[in-house]
């Protein structure tokens, strides 16, 4: 093979090695615009709806002296201020709402509405005795039933 050859040879694979990357660079982009908007739209999508669980657990005490049920609601911050919202009992989040009479009425009607603990027949009865937002999305609602006979 000639010098001439050689040159003609490095030529042609040059040529389609740089058309095939070309067109490769093409595809890539087309693919990445695709993975990205596909990403975005379902990003988009997951966050218009809502899901239909909620995170909550409950820690109660019975205090055999007074007859009461100490309790303590951890509840997911957003999931109660959405509820509560909906329901048009807040106007704004709860960590900045005053802790006033009127907050505290709505929200103990509201969890006597929901948060139900019975012994038999009898049912008891919520005082809200306060509630703290955490910084980590929850929130501590802290609760002293009437005296209750177990």
């Amino acid at each position: 093979m000639n010098e001439s050859e050689r040159f003609q040879t490095k030529n042609r694979f040059e040529q389609s090695f740089f058309t095939k990357n070309s067109v490769n660079l093409g595809y890539e982009k087309l693919t990445m615009r695709f993975l990205f908007i596909v990403l975005i739209s379902s990003t988009v999508g997951f966050q218009l709806h809502a899901h239909n669980y909620y995170f909550g657990f409950a820690e109660m005490q019975y205090n055999a002296t007074n007859q009461t049920l100490e309790t303590t609601l951890v509840l997911s911050a957003h999931d109660l201020e959405d509820v509560l919202k909906s329901k048009k009992i807040i106007a704004r989040e709860l960590e900045f709402l005053e802790k006033d009479s009127l907050t505290i009425a709505n929200l103990e009607n509201f969890v006597n509405s929901e948060f139900i603990v019975s012994s038999g027949a009898n049912r008891a009865h919520f005082s809200l005795l306060g509630f703290e937002v955490l910084k980590n999305g929850l929130v501590q609602i802290y609760l002293l039933s009437a005296p209750l006979v177990l």
